[in-house]
């Protein structure tokens, strides 16, 4: 007998259910995520404490300043909310440790 889970992705037209959010959070991709985010953690406060209030702002200065995004390219203001979102969750998606406290959360 099929659990709600595999229920409901049968009945969306998925064959296969997605794995639990846990699963995906533990993954190569999501670790390089989060190194990466560290990475520009410093350049992102600094760029917040210059002044860029919107996350445009901020993709701009990172354009600016000649900083790649993950894949080389220039930064777009979803780019930084993902990366704000993912320093935010602290290490392995936990929200327990602020690496990155935006100013007007602090």
């Amino acid at each position: 007998m099929p659990s709600d889970l595999d229920t409901t992705a049968l009945q969306a037209g998925n064959l296969r259910p997605r794995p639990p959010v846990e699963s995906r959070s533990e993954g190569p991709r999501a670790q390089r995520s989060r190194e990466r985010a560290k990475a520009v953690a410093p350049i992102l406060n600094e760029i917040r404490a210059a002044g860029a209030l919107t996350l445009e702002q901020v993709a701009n200065a990172l354009n600016a300043r000649g900083v790649p995004s993950a894949r080389g390219r220039r930064w777009y203001p979803m780019q930084v909310a993902r990366v704000e979102k993912r320093l935010a969750a602290g290490p392995a998606g936990r929200r327990d440790d602020r690496s990155f406290e935006h100013p007007r959360h602090a």
